[in-house]
């Protein structure tokens, strides 16, 4: 009995052994298909990540290729930021497929984008190409219309000497009807016919003269005609070609740098000096060392030189300056009525009211361009009188306001010397500010203020004089600079050796 309940022990065990053995087995195999499917998983995350990285790239690239071709949405400010996005997606086959498109763009940009404004992008470049295009059609298309009236000018000229020719002609016809007549006449006795038969034969004789005559100042008129139509043509092609001269180029070119800087004395030394022909008293504006492009209204400071120090080296005393933007070694120098050994020719035409008073301060300004350097080949006053002339040496036409009453003929005198010449238009206060020179604030006198005196007005005190910096108050040129040759660099001093900065009179 006690070996069969051994026994039933001993199998129950075995069972239990069996299953143990099973539920192992089926764990392990359990806890690793489990571990499979979560590698599976990870894989397949990490598989969506990369695809999704993909696909953001292709999503920026895709929109910085819109931008440069100008697509509606997308401008070209954003294509940093883009860029930015496409290195993030880690993909640097696409970066560096980016770089190389880019680069070629900016290239692109780089040769057809002018400083105008243009829309920096491919559909840009086309709107500007078909503009260019119209403005070429419309151009040519007043060319045109110039050669039509040189035709119908000529046209009427040789009508004109047809129409003489025909009067010239029944002169003649008439003539010999009166010879005809003359022969009809039998109660003529024969040395009355033979006299008037005679006479008639001098005046055909004559009349054939006048007829060659007039044949040869017609032909004279013509050649005439056409030698002025031709010169006509050689000073349009002139003009023409000085008119893109001055437009093609973006760039001037400095008259001298800043090599020495004192800014707790407000002084400044440059790099010009008696050798360059500089005088005292003449003024420069100050433009960024980088900047090569000079307008006006950019310039950083104003200078006005005090003493000339060696051959090039001058003091000048900073007259204005920008708060933000002080002045630095090599910066540059640039004014408009001077030139190393060479007087820059200048026209003035409008009223000139510099300090708003409604006086005229035409003296003062030739005054100012003169102490500058430069010189006043033309100008009229009030009344219209001209005084000089405009040629193709002139450099700038310098405008007040609009002239008035007598004043306009003058005014037109000059604009239409101007017109042949295509001398360079500049404003007043845009000369002064390119010349280095500043410009008055308005005076406000006395009797403006009656009606309504402002609560802030001062009058000036008695013993106030002009500050000694002012480009108009009083003051003369020192000797060391003077224009009387010793000084001065016939040639060899200009920018170009013609002693200007263009050899031709204008920038």
């Amino acid at each position: 009995m006690a070996t069969r309940e051994n026994q039933g022990l001993f199998i129950a065990v075995i069972l239990l052994v069996l299953i143990s053995v099973v539920l192992t087995v089926a764990t392990f195999f359990g806890f690793s298909g489990m571990r499979e499917a979560q590698d599976q998983l990870s894989e397949k995350t990490e598989s969506l990540a990369t695809a999704q990285k993909l696909s953001d790239a292709y999503a920026a690239q895709a929109s910085i290729l819109k931008a440069m071709v100008g697509v509606s949405g997308v401008t070209v400010d954003e294509i940093p930021g883009l860029k930015g996005q496409l290195v993030t997606a880690g993909n640097q086959e696409l970066v560096n497929e980016m770089n190389t498109i880019e680069e070629s763009y900016n290239a692109d940009m780089g040769k057809a984008i002018a400083a105008d404004g243009t829309d920096p992008t491919y559909r840009g470049l086309a709107d500007a190409l078909i503009i260019g295009m119209k403005q070429g059609h419309n151009n040519l298309a007043i060319e045109r219309n110039l050669v039509k009236q040189a035709e119908l000018t000529m046209e009427t000229e040789v009508a004109k000497k047809d129409k003489q020719l025909a009067e010239r002609d029944a002169q003649l016809e008439s003539a010999r009807q009166d010879l005809v007549e003359k022969q009809q006449q039998l109660d003529l006795t024969r040395s009355e016919l033979t006299s008037q038969l005679q006479s008639a034969e001098t005046r055909y004789k004559q009349a054939l003269v006048a007829q060659g005559d007039l044949e040869g100042k017609l032909k004279k008129a013509v050649t005439d005609h056409a030698a002025g139509i031709e010169a006509l043509t050689e000073v349009k092609i002139r003009n023409e070609s000085r008119i893109a001269e001055l437009t093609a180029t973006e760039t001037d070119i400095a008259d001298g740098a800043v090599i020495i800087v004192k800014p707790s004395l407000k002084k400044v030394i440059i790099n010009l000096g008696w050798d360059d022909n500089l005088q005292a008293r003449q003024s420069f504006a100050v433009y960024d060392k980088n900047t090569n492009v000079f307008r006006s209204g950019y310039a950083k400071a104003m200078l006005e030189v005090t003493s000339i120090l060696e051959a090039h080296l001058a003091e000048a005393t900073i007259t204005s300056q920008s708060e933000i933007d002080p002045i630095l070694t090599d910066d540059h120098i640039v004014t408009l009525t001077w030139d190393p050994g060479y007087s820059v020719p200048i026209a003035i035409v409008g009223r000139i009211d510099l300090d708003g008073d409604g006086e005229s301060d035409l003296e003062r300004l030739i005054s100012t361009i003169e102490q500058n350097g430069g010189s006043v080949v033309a100008y009229h006053d009030d009344e219209g009188k001209v005084t000089g002339k405009i040629d193709e040496n002139t450099r700038l036409f310098v405008v007040g306001n609009d002239a008035i009453g007598r004043g306009r003929a003058g005014y037109n005198t000059l604009e239409g010397q101007r017109q042949r010449f295509q001398t360079r238009v500049i404003s007043v206060r845009e000369f002064l500010e390119q010349s280095g020179v500043r410009s008055e604030g308005e005076v406000k006198r006395i009797r403006q203020f009656e009606s309504n005196p402002p609560t802030d007005f001062v009058p000036r005190q008695p013993g106030t004089r002009f500050d000694a910096g002012d480009a108009f108050g009083s003051g003369s040129k020192d000797g060391s600079g003077s224009k009387d040759g010793s000084g001065s660099k016939e040639g060899s001093g200009s920018k170009d050796g013609s002693g200007s900065k263009e050899g031709s009179g204008s920038r």
